[in-house]
């Protein structure tokens, strides 16, 4: 075995075994905070919220862990349900604006309140904050 081989089999190794906390600066880093929240009735007007009831298990799996551990870490970002959650996040920001600009044709021009770009999660007669980072992007 030449040195050239012995070297590419020793950092695949201890790639797998180091982990995901390791090798996670080497790839994008993905996060997913929710935070709970009070929304007045006035914002409950626009605010489109991701209902946890409606979410498919893994959906609900990862606002759970999100939950129970203050934060989801996903390593690599690359799974249906995340995917799907930031999909959804986009969606909604994009309809909560939507709808304050339809009601409020007087202030299209102007920058709609910032509680707007953030999307919400209702769950547990509750609402949630979602803070969604991927790489060096925000979503949410």
């Amino acid at each position: 075995m030449n040195r050239r081989t012995y070297i590419q089999g020793l950092s695949a190794g201890l790639i797998t075994l180091s982990g995901c906390s390791d090798i996670k600066r080497f790839i994008q880093d993905c996060h997913l905070d929710i935070i709970r929240t009070n929304v007045s009735d006035s914002q409950k007007n626009y605010v489109d919220p991701i209902v946890f009831t409606k979410l498919t298990p893994e959906e609900q799996n990862i606002f759970q862990i999100a939950n129970e551990q203050n934060r989801y870490y996903a390593c690599p970002p690359d799974s249906k349900a995340l995917n799907s959650i930031v999909k959804s996040a986009r969606d909604k920001i994009s309809s909560q604006i939507d709808t304050y600009r339809k009601k409020n044709p007087d202030e299209s021009d102007m920058v709609p309140p910032k509680y707007l770009s953030v999307a919400y999660l209702s769950w547990k007669s509750s609402y949630f904050k979602i803070e969604i980072l991927v790489g060096d992007q925000v979503v949410s």
